[in-house]
């Protein structure tokens, strides 16, 4: 099987097909005591490879442990807008520790291992430590409220309404418009999976489902004969949402929507991956959006940042809880 790296729809992952066994582990037991957030100091480093917002290096001395950096770039409308904002990378590696460190003292299964210190840049706290994974070709969305694409794919749901139940869905993971050597008119497609011949159906995920027909069918595609893996990513998709939504009302912020990756170690072990930072969400506060929206919709980078700071500084209280 190819462990390499592969860019997937204009940021990094590591691709696999077809996942493998992954074993058994427990999700959603009793929370365990979070363990401090250590920030060990590591210095040269081997890049593995670049993507718009993230650097992975290999960890001295282990193939199975990688360095994720995160970059100040950010985009928005597939790079129609790019820009860079000095000291968004440790803002989101800020909110990405503050995340998986809640989501470890509920027994999720996470790649992320620890925070780690740059020594080739004393004054960048940008990197994390996390186990090198075979990242599934998903991106899995959860949704509590309707909000962006949701809506064009369901015009006659009303934006901003509380959806009954939490709501998952699957895009293809692609770059290029392409996916093993086939063009589409579109990356990232909404996936349907259809029980009955096997098979799944793409579809334009900006456009009213019910007025389209599926523009492929995918008779090999991530998941393939793996039901129960498929269930598992589900279920703790929806038990990450559930743990972050009760956090942020804490806080008086409604959690509309979120995306999520996964990834098989190295031990073909099912790891929640990459990265849960304020470009993953859409985060509200009296209707008001704290997250990546306004930067879509032509914000400044001044109040791009202070939100980024913001959510940053807010995310701190989840870890700050578990260390009492």
């Amino acid at each position: 099987m190819n462990y390499g790296f592969k860019h997937a729809a204009g940021d990094l992952t590591v691709v696999v097909p077809n996942g493998g066994d992954i074993g058994n582990y427990n999700i959603g037991s009793d929370p365990v005591p979070a363990a401090e957030d250590p920030i060990k100091e590591v210095g040269v480093r081997i890049l593995i490879a670049e993507g718009k917002t993230k650097k992975i290096y290999q960890y001295p001395g282990s193939t199975k442990l990688v360095i994720i950096k995160s970059k100040d770039n950010i985009s928005a409308g597939n790079g129609v807008r790019h820009d860079v904002i000095e000291g968004k990378g440790v803002l989101a590696t800020n909110t990405t520790c503050n995340v998986f460190r809640l989501l470890q003292s509920h027994n999720i299964p996470l790649a992320f291992k620890e925070r780690i210190k740059d020594l080739e840049m004393s004054n960048r706290d940008d990197l994390f430590l996390a186990e090198r994974c075979k990242m599934i070709a998903l991106e899995v969305v959860v949704r509590r409220i309707a909000l962006g694409s949701y809506c064009m794919r369901n015009p006659s749901v009303q934006k901003g309404a509380c959806l009954p139940e939490l709501i998952v869905e699957f895009f293809l993971k692609t770059t290029d418009k392409k996916w093993e050597g086939q063009d589409l008119p579109i990356d990232d497609p909404l996936m349907q999976y259809d029980e009955s011949t096997g098979k799944v159906k793409l579809y334009l995920p900006n456009k009213p489902i019910e007025e389209q027909k599926p523009f492929l069918e995918l008779e090999d595609f991530p998941l393939k004969g793996q039901p129960e893996l498929k269930e598992k990513i589900e279920l703790i998709s929806k038990k990450v949402f559930t743990i972050l939504e009760d956090e942020w009302k804490k806080q008086e912020c409604e959690l509309g929507d979120f995306k999520l990756e996964y990834g098989l170690t190295l031990d073909n072990e099912l790891k929640l991956a990459d990265v849960i930072d304020n470009c993953s969400w859409r985060l509200r506060k009296n209707g008001k959006h704290l997250d990546k929206q306004p930067y879509r919709e032509g914000a400044t980078l001044e109040k791009t940042k202070e939100l980024y700071t913001l959510v940053s500084e807010m995310t701190s209280l989840f870890t700050t809880k578990l260390n009492q």
